[in-house]
């Protein structure tokens, strides 16, 4: 019976955290316990698989592909333009100022 209400204060817990966007002391004081613990039930949460964090690194992909268009055409070297919203000419002057450097 603990360890169901545990449980259940470590889930309410990350939803006021993770969803709801409320730092750990708001938690305490509308949980009715110490900052610390709600970063234990935090901690406990992500061990017991209750939260899993994802991390989206769009650096990754840049070299992932890099080494792929490195590997397939043999190239020396290859430098990813990281463009995002720009339009079509400020795409050309971005990758010109990667070229020429």
């Amino acid at each position: 019976m603990l360890e169901d209400e545990r449980r259940r204060d470590a889930i309410r817990a990350a939803k006021l955290y993770y969803l709801d966007d409320h730092n750990q002391s708001w938690i305490a004081g509308e949980l009715g316990v110490s900052r610390a613990t709600v970063s234990r039930l935090l901690q406990y949460a992500r061990e017991q698989g209750l939260v899993e964090i994802h991390i989206k690194d769009p650096l990754k992909d840049e070299v992932t592909l890099a080494e792929k268009l490195r590997d397939r055409y043999h190239l020396a070297a290859v430098k990813i333009v990281a463009t995002g919203q720009a339009t079509g000419e400020e795409k050309g002057a971005l990758v010109g100022q990667a070229a020429a450097s």
